[in-house]
């Protein structure tokens, strides 16, 4: 099982460190600056204010199933077709489609919104500050930024592997 920690808790801190330091996956709740960050980008039209009218890379999935895939290889010379595509949303797009998320079929597209660095900085999200270690951030010089990506609801993203350390905020 996944260890659920509480941030308040020195003791919880203190294995979340642990964990963080062996690469195992933890669940921390009640991390202030997580809410901080909820609180700001959950207020109406906020990030439509921050981002403006830009579009920004999103993943287009023709139903809510989202696999990754790394380059084309061999298969694409037999015909192989990538399992999403890629779309420019602005926020607002992207927002008005994932409202309809809850009434759409699992079998209707679906849509993943991607931001990075330096659209999004430590400033927008101070979780990811990577001015110093942190529980959350575990070696600054290697962190390669900040990536945000927004999900509708509904969506899958099937099991896969990334190469670098993640952080999950729901």
């Amino acid at each position: 099982t996944v260890c659920r920690l509480d941030y308040a808790n020195v003791t919880h801190r203190a294995a979340g460190e642990a964990l963080r330091d062996a690469e195992l996956p933890f669940l921390m709740y009640n991390v202030p600056a997580a809410d901080q960050t909820v609180r700001a980008w959950s207020q109406p039209g906020a990030l439509e204010a921050r981002l403006g009218a830009r579009k920004f890379s999103t993943e287009r999935s023709d139903d809510n199933h989202f696999m990754y895939f790394s380059g084309t290889g061999r298969g694409a010379e037999r015909g192989w077709q990538p399992p999403v595509s890629s779309t420019s949303l602005t926020i607002a797009e992207w927002h008005a489609r994932s409202l309809e998320a809850y009434n759409r079929s699992t079998s209707e597209p679906h849509f993943y919104f991607r931001l990075s660095s330096p659209e999004v900085t430590a400033r927008d999200v101070p979780l990811f500050d990577t001015s110093r270690r942190s529980l959350f951030i575990s070696e600054p010089k290697l962190n390669r930024g900040i990536h945000c990506r927004f999900g509708m609801a509904g969506i899958i993203a099937e099991a896969h592997f990334d190469g670098s350390r993640n952080i999950v905020v729901e």
